[in-house]
This record gives structure tokens, sequence and C-alpha cells, in this order.
């Protein structure tokens, strides 16, 4: 398998630490939260190239660090969570319909807490949000709509950081692992109401994230500590594997493309990626040189496309996948400059960073890459071959 190319993405000013992001197919739209600033902590893309800075509402006497944002497609709504709230502001959820107005909404208790991972369960129609709590409490809210949240409290699990959180769509099953404590660092839940602990391996591991692939029916997790086994898997939330990972990073987020992409995609705060088809073997990725401190992953499949969100950097703080050339895949990022002449009897279809498009009127095509010469061959009767040089042009 080979690894990903990633190119650096120009971010607006000033620069915020942006620690979570999330794909509308709906909106066709990137929504990415920052843990700082005040007014402006949202930032959106329709393709995760161009970003803009949208205004939010702010909450006096309180420190805006929003980190977790979900979609609804349902209910067609983000959810954006601060990661704080207090006794006399309860407040800590903002929605919005379109990624631009966004509206603050209340949390049913009325105590100091840290909210870490959002995640929308489709089947189940609701929202659940993963937490913390003083008094040594784990809580989770729920809500069916976005803006009426009722809470629950889990366990008294020795005040744990519930960091990541997936949902698995085939076993109805939520799974959550966690930073702190000995044993026991995954919790499952079919509804997000009732709670179990499960074993996990190498209990000294500070897990910060985990991901659901469907395809391969497997939950993947990944620790920013430890040696030579910052992963672990499990095709059920219950038993979980320790799997070798290919340096000793501290991984912060994970993500799982479908094909043609077909592979999890885990970043680091130290500017690094490794991925995965299965979740067992594991490679490091091809990274730019910036090394940011990534935080999350997000992917799109109308894009085909991993975009990475950083909380350091210098108007660089987002890093997009190229999806390079796999057989079949819709795109290719070629650059900001190259542009294309069509000729011939050439039908569009979009296929690179500006919108370069290509096709043939053959419905099966296959595509194909080698150095700096892309080629695209129609089954039965066309050869088409595209040259990149100082502009794209095309012979067939």
């Amino acid at each position: 398998m080979p690894a990903l190319n990633w190119l650096i993405q120009t971010t607006p000013a000033p620069d915020r630490q942006n620690l979570a992001v999330a794909w509308s197919p709906e909106l066709s739209l990137f929504a990415a939260v920052s843990g700082d600033g005040s007014g402006e902590q949202i930032m959106t893309s329709p393709d995760g190239l161009v970003w803009t800075k949208r205004t939010t509402p702010t909450v006096s006497g309180l420190t805006n660090v929003y980190n977790s944002i979900a979609w609804s497609p349902a209910l067609g709504l983000f959810v954006a969570s601060r990661g704080s709230s207090s006794l006399t502001s309860p407040t800590c959820i903002m929605t919005s319909s379109d990624g631009i107005s966004w509206t603050l909404r209340s949390l049913s208790h009325q105590s100091s807490h840290i909210s870490h991972q959002l995640v929308w369960a489709p089947a189940l129609g609701k929202f659940v949000l993963l937490g913390k709590q003083s008094g040594s409490l784990t809580y989770h809210d729920q809500s069916t709509d976005g803006i009426i949240w009722t809470d629950t409290t889990i366990a008294n699990d020795g005040f744990r950081e519930w960091l990541g959180m997936a949902w698995a769509p085939s076993l109805s099953l939520f799974a959550a692992v966690c930073t702190e404590g000995t044993g026991n660092k995954a919790l499952t839940s079919p509804n997000g109401t009732t709670w179990t602990p499960r074993a996990t391996p190498a209990t000294d591991r500070a897990w910060q994230a985990i991901a659901w692939s469907p395809e391969l029916t497997l939950f993947a997790a990944v620790a920013n500590n430890g040696t030579g086994q910052r992963v672990m898997t499990s095709p059920d939330g219950l038993n979980w594997t320790l799997r070798t990972s290919p340096t000793d990073r501290a991984w912060t987020a994970i993500e799982w493309g479908p094909p043609p992409v077909s592979r999890f995609v885990a970043v680091a705060s130290s500017g690094h990626v490794m991925e995965s088809a299965d979740g067992v073997t594991w490679i490091d990725g091809t990274v730019p040189a910036s090394l940011n401190d990534w935080r999350h992953v997000a992917w799109s499949t109308s894009l085909g496309r991993f975009v990475a969100v950083a909380r350091s950097g210098s108007a660089n703080r987002v890093m997009v996948s190229d999806p390079a050339m796999f057989e079949g895949g819709p795109r290719a990022i070629l650059g900001p400059r190259w542009r294309a002449r069509r000729r011939g009897r050439m039908q569009p279809k979009v296929f690179g960073r500006l919108g370069l498009t290509i096709s043939t009127r053959m419905p099966r095509v296959r595509v194909t890459a080698a150095q700096d010469t892309i080629s695209v061959e129609a089954f039965a009767q066309t050869s088409i071959l595209i040259k990149v040089t100082d502009e794209t042009t095309r012979s067939r």
C-alpha cells in the first residue's frame, strides 16, 4: 500500500488552535472548531483548500475552548461542544444548520465539567457527548435535536479522561477510550445510556482517539505513549489487541477512509502521519516538512480526501491528502497552478485541485500515475495521455 501524499493549505489569520473538524456531505462543507480566540472559533471550507473564518457567539467569563464537532444528516445540523462549563453558565454547545451562523445551547446539568467527544449515531437518531465532571464522575449528555440535552452519570471511575468515541452502525455500538487509570480503558454502549467497562491491554497507554471501519468491521484506537505498540484494534469493542506502530509518536486522532482509499489514517502532535489498510500493519505517511501539532482528521467521500487540522503553525494549519491515482478514483491534486485544455470529444469529470476535469465518453475508465505522467484509459476504444508540464495538455 503506497502512502498518501499530503499538501499544506493556507489558513486565515489570526492563527487559531484548531482542535476538531467535521464534514457535511449535504452542505458539501468542512467545519473546524478552535480552542482559542473569541468570536471567530469556526472556519469552513467547501473543499479543504480554501478556508473562511465564521463569527461565533461568546460566553462571558468562560474560556471558549471548542474541542469537538459533529454533523447530523438527519437534522441537517452541525453541533460543536466547548471543553468546559461552570455552575453559573452551563452553556457549552453551539449549533448551525449551514456552518455560517451559530447559536448557543445549554446542557442540562448545573456543575463544572469538561466535554471531550461528540458523536452522532444515525440509527439511534441522537448525539452523544462524553466527558468528565468534578467529583471523579464520568458523564454523558444526549440530544435528539442538538438543542435540548439530558445527562447521566456513568460511574465513579477515578476522574478519567474519555477522549475518544466512535459509533459502529453494524454492531449498533458505541466504543470509547480513555487516557487515565489502569485497565478497563474502553467503554461500550448499545444506546449511549448504559455503558460497560472493557478490559484493554497495556494498561499504561493513554488512548487518545478511536475510529470504526465498516469495510473491515474493526475499531482502531491510537495512543500518545508507550513503546512500539501505540495502536489497538477490536472487531467488537469488547476484545482488544495491541498492534505495532511504525514510530513512537504522540498520536492524537484517527479516521477511516473507505474505498478507493481503504485505510485508517492517524495524525500526531509531532507533525507525523501513519496509515494502515487493515488496522494491523501500519506504515509512516508522507508528510510535508511543516511539523504542526495535528489534532484531528476527517474524511470526505465526495472529495476523496482526508483533511487534518492543527493547533500550531503559521497560516498553515490545515493539510489535505492527495487521493493519488487509485484505480477508479475520482480525483488527484496536481497543484495550484495547473490548467487544462479540453480537446476532442472529452466530457468533464472533476479531477484536480482547482477543478481540472478529464474523462471520455466511455463509462469505464482506469486511472494510473507514474512520476509526472497521468494515464486515463477507456477500456474499449480510447486512450488518453495527460502530460503535466507548465500547463496540462491532453492528447488522444
